[in-house]
C-alpha cells in the first residue's frame, strides 16, 4: 500500500505541475498543499476557482526578446527610440547633402558683390540729338505773313536758320498828327532755335534796308511862312539783334513773335528847295519812337510750316 500511495502522490504532483503552467501561482499553491483524501473536504483548487480572479491569479505576460544589436554606421543618423526605451531598429534615411554653395569659404562669400551691384544696369539707348517732339516731324520751311509784310524762313536740323522778309509800312512814325513816313523794308538775317525744332524760342541778327517818302505839313504858325507841305526821300539802314518765340502745332500752323533793338542810319533828302526844310526834317525825326542812330525791329505773324 505504501507504494500505491506514493504512485498516486507522484501522479497528483504531475497534474499539479500541469495546472501550474496554465493557472499560474494559484496552481502552484494548490500543488504545494495537496487536498485531503476525503472527498467531502473542499480542495484549495476548488477554493481558488470559487473566488474572483485577482492580479496575482493572471498568468505572467511573455516578455519580448531583446533585439539583437546590429552594426550601425556612426556617420548616419539613427531614428529616435520608441516610447518605453526600445529602439525601432530602423536606420533613419540620410539627410540631404548640403547645397554646393554652403561649402564655399566665408571669405569667398564676403568678396561677392551684392545683387543690386552685380546686376547689369539698364542701358538707355544712345542719344544722337535733342528728345523727339511732335514738331520735329514738321518741315524745315516756314511762310508767315502779317497785314503789312511777308516772312520766309528756313531752319536746319541743328537749329540754325535764316529769314528773308519784306514789309510795307504806311506810316512808321509814332506821332502822326503832322508827320508821315512811308517805307518799304527788305531784310535778311540769321536765327538760332535753341530747342532745334520749330516750336522753340530763338535769337537772331537782322540787317534791313528801307526806302520811302517822308512828309511834314506846317500850319503856318511861324510869321512869314504860310501853311506848306514838305516832302523828303527817306533811306534807312539798320542792324538789329532780336529775341523771339515761335509756337508751332502738329498741323504746321505757327505764331511767331520777335522784338529787336540795334543801330543804323537814317537820312532825309528834300525833294525841293525850301527855307523850312530843316525845321520839317527835325519835326519828322522827333516823331520817331527812337531817334537815330537807335533802331528797332519787330514781328508778330501767323504762318504755316512745310
Amino acid at each position: 500500500m505504501p507504494t500505491v500511495v506514493s504512485m498516486m502522490r507522484s501522479a497528483t504532483t504531475a497534474v499539479a505541475l500541469g495546472c501550474l503552467w496554465t493557472a499560474g501561482p494559484a496552481g502552484a499553491q494548490a500543488v504545494a498543499e495537496p487536498a485531503d483524501a476525503s472527498p467531502a473536504a473542499p480542495t484549495a483548487q476548488d477554493e481558488a476557482a470559487a473566488r474572483p480572479n485577482t492580479p496575482e491569479d493572471l498568468p505572467p505576460q511573455d516578455t519580448p526578446a531583446a533585439p539583437v544589436p546590429t552594426a550601425v554606421d556612426e556617420s548616419k543618423p539613427v531614428a529616435p527610440q520608441a516610447p518605453g526605451g526600445h529602439g525601432t531598429g530602423i536606420v533613419a534615411p540620410q539627410a540631404a547633402a548640403p547645397a554646393q554653395q554652403s561649402e564655399v569659404p566665408a571669405r569667398s562669400r564676403a568678396q561677392r558683390k551684392p545683387r543690386w551691384e552685380s546686376a547689369p544696369a539698364h542701358e538707355a539707348p544712345p542719344s544722337h540729338g535733342p528728345p523727339e517732339h511732335e514738331s520735329d516731324s514738321l518741315g524745315s520751311h516756314s511762310l508767315n505773313a502779317t497785314l503789312i509784310g511777308v516772312h520766309y524762313g528756313y531752319m536746319h536740323d541743328s537749329g540754325l536758320g535764316f529769314v528773308i522778309e519784306t514789309v510795307y509800312t504806311p506810316n512808321d512814325l509814332l506821332w502822326r498828327d503832322r508827320s508821315e513816313l512811308e517805307l518799304i523794308t527788305t531784310g535778311a538775317g540769321f536765327r538760332y532755335y535753341w530747342s532745334q525744332m520749330q516750336d522753340s524760342g530763338f535769337v537772331g541778327l537782322t540787317v534791313s534796308y528801307a526806302t520811302g517818302t517822308a512828309r511834314y505839313e506846317s500850319d503856318g504858325g511861324v510869321v512869314g511862312f504860310p501853311p506848306a507841305r514838305f516832302e523828303f526821300d527817306a533811306e534807312r539802314i539798320a542792324f538789329t539783334a532780336s529775341l523771339g518765340r515761335r509756337w508751332a502745332w502738329d498741323n504746321g500752323f505757327n505764331i511767331t513773335w520777335r522784338l529787336g533793338l540795334g543801330a543804323g542810319t537814317f537820312e532825309l533828302e528834300p525833294k525841293r528847295e525850301d527855307p523850312g526844310n530843316d525845321s520839317a526834317q527835325t519835326n519828322i525825326e522827333n516823331a520817331m519812337l527812337f531817334t537815330p542812330p537807335l533802331m528797332r525791329d519787330g514781328e508778330l505773324s501767323l504762318g504755316i510750316i512745310f
